[in-house]
């Protein structure tokens, strides 16, 4: 059996990925120690852990195979970008990081994100690449990383 399921955030009770697994606590525990490839959400919980809060996993949907559970899925992850989640799936645009209409600047959702990216890649071009930003960001990256004593 298949369960599709979100990982929502404690803090402002926002869903921010949603998946499916045949193994419900190994999966859990994989996104908590963030070994996959999606710096995005990996960067997202390692900033909830490092206020002390780890994401809710919440099963929304069971199946028995894994095309209803992809099927499934789809579903959960068209209908919370309808409801303006801010979802960070690897294989979807990510509104999360949409840019500012008020400039190019960082969220506050954004910075620790930002913080947590360049210490693991030290790159400011790279980040803003994988955070989906232009490089008219740089000049704002730049002030928040110095701020933070990173560069």
């Amino acid at each position: 059996m298949y369960i599709v399921y979100a990982l929502v955030s404690p803090l402002d009770k926002k869903v921010y990925y949603v998946g499916m697994t045949k193994h419900i606590v190994s999966r859990f525990v994989e996104h908590l120690r963030c070994t996959d490839n999606n710096s995005a959400k990996n960067a997202w919980i390692q900033d909830l852990q490092q206020q002390g809060f780890m994401p809710v996993f919440v099963t929304l949907e069971h199946a028995d195979c894994h095309r209803d559970a992809s099927n499934k899925e789809d579903y959960w992850i068209d209908y919370f970008t309808k409801m303006k989640m801010p979802l960070i799936n690897l294989d979807m645009p990510a509104p999360y990081f949409a840019p500012q209409v008020d400039g190019y600047s960082f969220t506050e959702v954004e910075r620790p994100i930002l913080i947590n990216l360049y210490r693991q890649h030290r790159s400011i071009d790279k980040v803003l690449r994988m955070m989906r930003k232009s490089a008219r960001y740089q000049k704002d990256a730049s002030r928040i990383l110095k701020e933070e004593r990173l560069v």
